[in-house]
């Protein structure tokens, strides 16, 4: 299947003037490998500086970044370059801990002419210092419950000013896009999906399903301790270690992606339910948002907060494969809009440093 077109692809000549980029690089999960893809579609429109949180990157991720990013920089570093540069903060985890250095943060964003803040995991108490309104342009959320969220607690204070988009997670999906399901000689229900934690009633469900089908088999990548203590023996759980496969043969091989988390907990991406849409896997995932503004409910997946109700859904793709085929197809057909290109043309949109900043 086709790609969509890129709509970078007749833009104006790539301009000089370096976007830099602020993010962590240390692990390879789900929220860096987005952070490699952004930079890949960023690099044929803005040259792009990258600056690491932290004084390391992950090895998986480097290669890639040094083939895009035209410099790399590691903390400690003099970061005189921001000053009057527009700047991306791609913030992972880190919105947890930004209050610890907000001060530090606060003289440092400063001298640039223009932010983009990238909410990915969380908004920790980011929005309570609203001296990033002095230079922020936009800010992007990947489900439009964080930017509810976001627009609640900024309602009284300057954020409230600054642009929000919600965006699907940036993710290089053509890999996924080309594969070709591999049998297994069994309906496979998956999970892909880092660490987000389990319901605590998994292993009643689970254990319900695997009664209710005894032809299918459940996959896990990664299996923490908890699903090794209630299924490591279990002849029909296949349990498999971080990054032991890639996603990509995990996913080729998955029939139907099973999504069900704890209770509260934000479904933010979900990153791994874009990538099994984008493999032709019909979703089976809980009703908040993030699913929601992913899933076509009884088109490409089913959506729901019921236990039970999830259990029948499953159960319904189990037993009839032409239902299967066709919401894989339909969630196949929704992954082609969601292209990391759409990233790097809002974010040269909302960029507009300038030579020098005053101090805020």
């Amino acid at each position: 299947m086709d790609a969509p077109d890129n709509p970078l692809d007749n833009a104006a000549p790539r301009r000089r003037d370096p976007l830099h980029v602020i993010s962590t690089a240390a692990s390879n999960t789900g929220g860096e490998r987005s952070l490699l893809a952004l930079i890949e579609n960023l690099a044929p429109v803005r040259e792009v500086e990258l600056w690491c949180i932290g004084a390391e990157i992950h090895p998986a991720l480097r290669p890639g970044l040094e083939a895009h990013a035209r410099g790399i920089h590691l903390q400690p570093a003099d970061d005189a370059e921001l000053d009057g540069a527009d700047v991306v903060f791609y913030m992972h985890d880190y919105a947890l801990v930004f209050a610890n250095f907000a001060e530090l943060w606060r003289e440092r964003l400063s001298r640039v002419g223009s932010l983009q803040i990238i909410i990915n995991v969380n908004l920790g108490a980011l929005f309570k210092f609203d001296w990033l309104a002095e230079r922020a342009t936009c800010v992007y959320f990947e489900s439009s419950d964080y930017e509810l969220a976001w627009r609640k607690w900024t309602h009284s204070n300057r954020l409230a000013c600054v642009p929000t988009v919600v965006l699907p997670p940036p993710v290089d999906l053509r890999s996924f896009r080309a594969l070709t399901k591999v049998p297994t000689g069994r309906v496979v229900v998956g999970r892909l999906s880092g660490h987000a934690p389990l319901p605590p009633h998994f292993a009643t469900f689970y254990s319900e399903l695997a009664d209710q089908l005894p032809k299918a088999e459940f996959w896990f990548m990664p299996a923490g301790p908890e699903l090794r203590a209630a299924f490591g023996a279990h002849p029909r759980f296949r349990l498999f270690a971080e990054d032991q496969v890639t996603p990509q043969w995990f996913l080729s091989r998955v029939d139907i992606f099973c999504f069900p988390l704890k209770d509260c907990w934000p479904a933010n991406g979900p990153r791994s339910m874009v990538e099994a849409m984008a493999a032709g896997c019909p979703i089976v995932a809980i009703d908040r948002e993030g699913p929601k503004d992913r899933v076509d409910h009884g088109a490409s997946g089913f959506l729901t907060n019921d236990r039970h109700q999830m259990q029948d859904y499953v159960r319904t793709l189990v037993e009839d494969p032409a239902l299967r085929a066709r919401m894989g197809s339909h969630a196949r057909q929704a992954a082609r809009d969601w292209d990391p290109a759409v990233w790097a043309e809002a974010i040269v949109r909302h960029s507009m440093g300038t030579s020098t900043a005053p101090a805020l």
